[in-house]
Protein backbone atom coordinates (compact mmCIF):
# COMPACT_ATOMS: atom_id res chain seq x y z
CA UNK A 1 0.00 0.00 0.00
CA UNK A 2 1.59 3.34 -1.00
CA UNK A 3 2.04 5.76 1.86
CA UNK A 4 2.66 9.41 0.95
CA UNK A 5 4.76 11.21 3.53
CA UNK A 6 4.95 14.67 1.98
CA UNK A 7 2.77 17.16 0.14
CA UNK A 8 3.58 16.52 -3.48
CA UNK A 9 7.06 15.19 -2.67
CA UNK A 10 6.93 11.73 -4.23
CA UNK A 11 10.52 10.94 -3.14
CA UNK A 12 9.07 10.26 0.32
CA UNK A 13 6.49 7.74 -0.93
CA UNK A 14 6.89 4.23 0.47
CA UNK A 15 5.40 0.93 -0.68
CA UNK A 16 4.76 -1.33 2.30
CA UNK A 17 3.45 -4.87 2.71
CA UNK A 18 2.11 -5.83 6.12
CA UNK A 19 0.11 -8.43 7.93
CA UNK A 20 -0.65 -9.75 11.38
CA UNK A 21 -2.04 -12.79 13.15
CA UNK A 22 -3.71 -12.86 16.53
CA UNK A 23 -4.52 -15.37 19.21
CA UNK A 24 -6.58 -14.32 22.22
CA UNK A 25 -5.35 -10.95 23.45
CA UNK A 26 -2.05 -11.18 21.51
CA UNK A 27 -1.13 -10.20 17.96
CA UNK A 28 2.10 -10.57 16.01
CA UNK A 29 2.66 -8.22 13.07
CA UNK A 30 5.23 -7.99 10.31
CA UNK A 31 5.74 -5.33 7.66
CA UNK A 32 8.28 -4.77 4.91
CA UNK A 33 9.03 -1.59 2.99
CA UNK A 34 11.55 -0.77 0.28
CA UNK A 35 13.46 2.51 0.09
CA UNK A 36 11.55 3.89 3.07
CA UNK A 37 11.35 7.60 3.93
CA UNK A 38 12.93 8.65 0.64
CA UNK A 39 16.22 6.85 1.32
CA UNK A 40 17.96 3.70 0.18
CA UNK A 41 17.11 1.61 3.25
CA UNK A 42 14.67 -1.28 3.23
CA UNK A 43 12.74 -1.82 6.47
CA UNK A 44 11.53 -4.97 8.20
CA UNK A 45 9.28 -4.14 11.18
CA UNK A 46 8.11 -6.79 13.64
CA UNK A 47 5.78 -6.10 16.54
CA UNK A 48 4.04 -7.98 19.32
CA UNK A 49 0.97 -6.43 20.93
CA UNK A 50 -1.62 -7.36 23.52
CA UNK A 51 -4.87 -5.87 24.77
CA UNK A 52 -6.49 -6.83 28.05
CA UNK A 53 -9.95 -5.76 29.23
CA UNK A 54 -9.85 -4.45 32.81
CA UNK A 55 -13.57 -3.68 33.06
CA UNK A 56 -16.43 -3.60 30.55
CA UNK A 57 -15.31 -0.14 29.36
CA UNK A 58 -11.59 0.06 30.22
CA UNK A 59 -8.73 -1.81 28.53
CA UNK A 60 -4.96 -1.92 28.83
CA UNK A 61 -2.85 -2.31 25.71
CA UNK A 62 0.88 -2.77 25.23
CA UNK A 63 3.25 -3.37 22.34
CA UNK A 64 6.91 -3.75 21.52
CA UNK A 65 8.31 -3.46 18.02
CA UNK A 66 11.66 -3.76 16.26
CA UNK A 67 12.71 -1.89 13.11
CA UNK A 68 15.54 -3.50 11.16
CA UNK A 69 17.06 -1.61 8.22
CA UNK A 70 19.15 -2.97 5.34
CA UNK A 71 20.79 -1.38 2.31
CA UNK A 72 21.80 1.87 4.06
CA UNK A 73 24.62 2.02 6.62
CA UNK A 74 23.30 5.27 8.13
CA UNK A 75 19.90 3.79 9.11
CA UNK A 76 20.05 2.38 12.66
CA UNK A 77 17.89 -0.46 13.97
CA UNK A 78 15.74 0.34 16.99
CA UNK A 79 13.07 -0.92 19.38
CA UNK A 80 9.85 0.96 20.09
CA UNK A 81 7.26 0.32 22.78
CA UNK A 82 4.08 1.64 24.27
CA UNK A 83 1.47 1.15 26.98
CA UNK A 84 -2.05 2.58 26.61
CA UNK A 85 -5.10 2.78 28.84
CA UNK A 86 -8.37 3.23 26.93
CA UNK A 87 -11.88 4.08 28.14
CA UNK A 88 -15.00 3.47 26.03
CA UNK A 89 -17.13 6.59 26.51
CA UNK A 90 -20.14 5.23 24.62
CA UNK A 91 -21.72 6.41 21.35
CA UNK A 92 -18.57 5.30 19.48
CA UNK A 93 -16.18 7.56 21.43
CA UNK A 94 -13.01 6.29 23.11
CA UNK A 95 -10.53 8.26 25.23
CA UNK A 96 -6.99 6.91 25.51
CA UNK A 97 -3.84 7.84 27.35
CA UNK A 98 -0.50 6.18 26.78
CA UNK A 99 3.25 6.36 26.96
CA UNK A 100 5.27 5.54 23.85
CA UNK A 101 9.01 5.54 23.28
CA UNK A 102 11.99 3.96 21.59
CA UNK A 103 15.63 3.21 22.30
CA UNK A 104 17.03 5.63 19.70
CA UNK A 105 19.04 8.51 21.12
CA UNK A 106 17.27 11.84 20.75
CA UNK A 107 18.98 14.54 18.67
CA UNK A 108 18.27 17.03 21.47
CA UNK A 109 19.23 14.76 24.35
CA UNK A 110 15.63 14.84 25.58
CA UNK A 111 13.85 11.58 26.41
CA UNK A 112 12.27 9.81 23.44
CA UNK A 113 9.32 8.79 25.64
CA UNK A 114 6.12 10.75 25.09
CA UNK A 115 2.69 10.98 26.66
CA UNK A 116 -0.03 10.58 24.03
CA UNK A 117 -3.67 11.49 24.59
CA UNK A 118 -6.37 10.47 22.15
CA UNK A 119 -10.06 10.88 21.50
CA UNK A 120 -11.46 8.75 18.71
CA UNK A 121 -14.90 8.35 17.15
CA UNK A 122 -15.98 5.13 15.45
CA UNK A 123 -18.39 5.36 12.50
CA UNK A 124 -20.47 2.59 10.97
CA UNK A 125 -20.67 2.46 7.16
Amino acid sequence: MPVSCGRGDTSLNTVEIYGSVGFGPFALGLSYGEEVFGGDADLLYTNLSAEFPLTETVSLGAYVGFSSFSGDDTAKDYFDYGVTLAKDLGDGFTFSMGVIGNDRPSATGVSTEQLVLGLTKEFDF
